[in-house]
């Protein structure tokens, strides 16, 4: 059975100081199967923290994978104010994408990741007024990264490719 958890990285300036924060060093790396990451954000054509502190949990969080190696840790992208990058993103041509998902790919090798969570809330969604096209542009989002991540498998020689989850 899978167990997926999401971990929304603490912030200092959380206004509510009632609401309290998991460390992750207090993560139990065996209660969930699968652990998400929130969030990062699309900036041009490129993937990058939210903040730039955030690639130190990032590092904590993959290194709980050393107490209990079967645990998968994703990367979500997108989510509440972080999704605002997608809109622009799906409209440009296939090689920004190509780009998109190349440098996605390079980032989430080098932080040891093991796949990426989507969260775009929510294209084509028609009381928001948005751009009737954008679900099809973030189809072919989704393709391109998946085509992308085939890559990795092969040149890691990997049984299993990336995992790739859509939250829309």
């Amino acid at each position: 059975m899978i167990q997926v958890c999401y971990y929304a990285i603490p912030r200092q300036s959380n206004a509510d100081k009632t609401k309290k924060s998991l460390p992750v060093e207090e993560i139990d790396p065996f209660l969930c199967t699968h652990i998400v990451i929130a969030f990062a954000k699309i900036q041009g054509n490129l993937l990058i923290p939210e903040h730039e502190e955030d690639l130190k949990t990032y590092e904590m969080v993959v290194n709980l994978k050393k107490q209990n190696p079967d645990l998968k840790v994703l990367l979500s992208v997108g989510g509440g104010s972080c999704d605002k990058g997608f809109p622009t993103l799906v409209k440009e041509p296939d090689e920004v994408l190509q780009r998109f998902a190349s440098s996605t790919r390079e980032f989430l090798l080098a932080n040891s990741i093991d796949g990426l969570d989507l969260d775009w809330e929510f294209p084509s969604w028609p009381k928001l007024k948005k751009d009737k096209r954008e679900k099809y542009l973030f189809t072919v989002l989704v393709r391109i990264l998946r085509d992308s991540f085939k890559v990795v498998k092969i040149q890691q020689q990997w049984k299993y490719t990336w995992l790739q989850t859509l939250l829309v």
